[in-house]
């Protein structure tokens, strides 16, 4: 199994010196098993997903929908992530979503055990785990289409707009 994280500042214009993650970057490039990516486009983020088994989001930024959780669904990979704003619904139980902690280590830390724990279930039940796969993918086929979920906001706005 490889971990491939397609993440950096540089989507945010920060240069990789003044990249306050840079350190752990470099670190993880140098574990065994990690092919460090870096940020990218939309298009090769969805190719990296049909490949991966895991889609890892340690935010702790209240979203209100998360395009590329639904993406990683439908992808089929096993998503973890923090429980905070619409990510549970966004989800609709198909997710890993660990309570936030106000310790920045103690988050970090129960992140990385859960990231472990789903390691071991899909390379210790290989059935298992592509029951969840199928089953979060026939979810988000149904629930995470973004056009008809544009629509849903269109008819809100409609019916906010009439009262």
């Amino acid at each position: 199994m490889t971990l491939a994280p397609c993440t950096d500042l540089s989507l945010y214009q920060i240069a990789a010196e003044n990249d306050r993650f840079s350190l752990y970057y470099d670190w993880a490039a140098e574990l065994e098993g990690v092919e460090m990516i870096g940020a990218v486009s939309q298009p090769r983020l969805a190719q990296e997903m049909a490949r991966s088994d895991i889609w890892g989001f340690p935010s702790r930024v209240t979203e209100s929908a998360c395009i590329a959780m639904m993406e990683a669904g439908l992808a089929g990979c096993r998503l973890i992530a923090c429980d905070l704003g619409a990510l549970p619904e966004t989800s609709g139980g198909h997710a890993r979503l660990l309570p936030l902690h106000a310790s920045r280590l103690i988050w970090a830390e129960s992140f990385a055990e859960a990231v472990t724990e789903e390691i071991s279930i899909i390379a210790g039940s290989p059935t298992l785990a592509n029951g969840r796969r199928e089953n979060a993918r026939s979810w988000f086929r149904s629930n995470a289409d973004w056009s008809e979920k544009a629509k849903e906001w269109e008819r809100l706005g409609e019916r906010l707009t009439r009262t």
